[in-house]
């Protein structure tokens, strides 16, 4: 599988399913199991705390043999992530990628073309290869948990518009931006790949962003302005 990191505007027709990576065969674990998973973990308190402990399944199932004889290995991991999935099952969703993807979700704190670079690469990949997600892409995977709120980056679209503040893509940083949809409205594609960070800030043309559309400029972040006084 290639390991080349992609930018966002590249990233693109792999996220909505154009382009995939080469095909990657990952086990396909069953609804039944999970549940046997999720049953010994409630009936054996020291494993459950164990549970709780391990971020990593192979640390969790080295430390608990009896979970190791109950879960055959190549199902191992996605019994364990469907578990800190609150045992949700997906049967075109694999429960590792569902666990990192609702993380990633997290850290996003609403600005959702973060999401594919706050993925480690290795799991991103997975994600964009062919056949990993059965039947959906990596974009429908995101909008099933943001409410359809996730419009990815494109060459002719590097701006989203939400309810409340805009995404800028900054292309010499290859980078998101939040802005207040009133700075958000003033700029086209083509004052947004002007974009570059400075000194004191995001500017275009030597006027910083912050500044713009009459607000004062103070903020306590470079790319997250959605709090701009």
């Amino acid at each position: 599988m290639a390991k080349t990191k992609k930018t966002l505007l590249e990233l693109y027709p792999y996220i909505v399913g154009e382009q995939y990576l080469p095909e990657v065969v990952v086990p396909r674990c069953n609804e039944r199991l999970i549940t046997d998973f999720a049953t010994y973990l409630e009936a054996d308190p020291i494993a459950k705390e164990f549970f709780g402990i391990y971020e990593r399944a192979e640390d969790f199932f080295t430390c608990c043999p009896d979970a190791a004889h109950l879960i055959p290995k190549e199902y191992s991991a996605e019994c364990f992530y469907a578990a800190r999935n609150d045992n949700t099952f997906y049967e075109n969703v694999p429960a590792f990628a569902e666990y990192v993807i609702r993380r990633a979700v997290e850290l996003s704190e609403g600005i959702y073309n973060l999401i594919p670079l706050l993925l480690p690469l290795n799991v991103l990949n997975l994600c964009i290869s062919k056949n990993y997600f059965l039947g959906c892409t990596l974009c429908d995977v995101i909008n099933d948990r943001v409410s359809g709120e996730y419009i990815p980056f494109k060459d002719g679209r590097l701006k989203v518009r939400h309810s409340d503040y805009t995404e800028l893509y900054i292309q010499s940083k290859d980078m998101v931006a939040a802005v207040p949809n009133k700075i958000g409205d003033r700029l086209d594609d083509d004052s947004i790949r002007r974009i570059v960070q400075g000194v004191n800030g995001l500017e275009i043309d030597g006027h910083l962003l912050r500044t713009m559309s009459d607000y004062v400029g103070a903020i306590n972040s470079v790319y997250d302005l959605r709090k701009l006084l």
